[in-house]
């Protein structure tokens, strides 16, 4: 008995391909909407997407590349966990992606995209997580900018 789960416990750990980052084919998907708010300030707009992104990810600091408000322009890149659901299996898996924002005068466009996958063992799956994912940061990006918690002066 002890060789056998022995053997699967080889065979399991054999299969399993931990932290090889699997770079998602270029432009395979690309998640983003333009939001418009007529009557609001770039400024306005910025903020609130700073805030969003604050209250989005654990460290913005961390995920903030580049941030303009002068040109309204934020850029960061983000790694985030999401459950893969895989018939009677449920793994944690981790992936990170790009994140675009520009803001003019009563508009926001952003973009979700530059996706990095790890564990491409359960690829097909992590792609549907991802893309479940990441319409709930749609969401959550749209609420936020339409209908903040805290209003600013627009």
């Amino acid at each position: 008995m002890r060789p056998l789960i022995f053997l699967f416990i080889v065979v399991l750990v054999g299969c399993t391909n931990i932290n090889s980052g699997v770079q998602a084919p270029p432009n395979s998907f690309r998640f983003g909407d333009l939001i418009e708010v007529p009557g609001a300030s770039k400024e306005y707009l910025y903020n609130l997407a700073m805030i969003h992104l604050a209250k989005t990810y654990v460290s913005s600091s961390s995920v903030i590349q580049y941030a303009s408000q002068e040109h309204g322009r934020i850029i960061g890149r983000a790694r985030m966990s999401v459950t893969v659901h895989d018939g009677l299996v449920s793994t944690l898996s981790s992936y990170s992606h790009s994140i675009d924002i520009e803001v003019v005068d009563g508009k926001v466009r952003y973009y979700y995209d530059d996706f990095s996958l790890y564990r491409p063992a359960m690829y097909v799956n992590e792609l549907l997580a991802i893309k479940e994912e990441v319409d709930d940061l749609k969401i959550e990006m749209r609420r936020a900018i339409l209908s903040p918690s805290a209003p600013l002066k627009p």
